[in-house]
């Protein structure tokens, strides 16, 4: 009998195991808010635009080139931004899409 018991507490210690390691991922995937670091961003792309306005003034960046770096920072702009605000409803069921796409590919 103790040798069952061996068995089962091992098998018990392997699930325990498997649990500690794919739960905080699976929780972690929840957790986090898409869209709370829109301002960051935004702030990050402003310092960019006024480094391009620096470099402009010190006659680095002629206007054809200060503008085609604006538009192309503008542009990254809207797609990061477009690409957050995208809804990803796996982040509200983190784990029952996954699972069930899964068993849809082995049929």
């Amino acid at each position: 009998m103790s040798d069952m018991v061996g068995l089962w507490l091992g098998a018990l210690a392997l699930v325990l195991l498997c649990l500690a390691v794919l739960l905080p991922s699976l929780l972690r995937d929840a957790a986090q808010p898409v869209t709370g670091s829109d301002d960051a961003l935004r702030a990050l792309y402003l310092a960019q635009l006024q480094e391009l306005a620096r470099e402009h003034r010190a006659g680095n960046l002629d206007a054809a080139d200060l503008t085609q770096a604006e538009d192309e920072l503008q542009r990254r702009l809207l797609q990061e931004l477009a690409q957050r605000a995208q809804p990803r409803a796996w982040r509200q069921r983190p784990w029952l899409p996954r699972a069930s796409a899964r068993s849809e590919e082995r049929r």
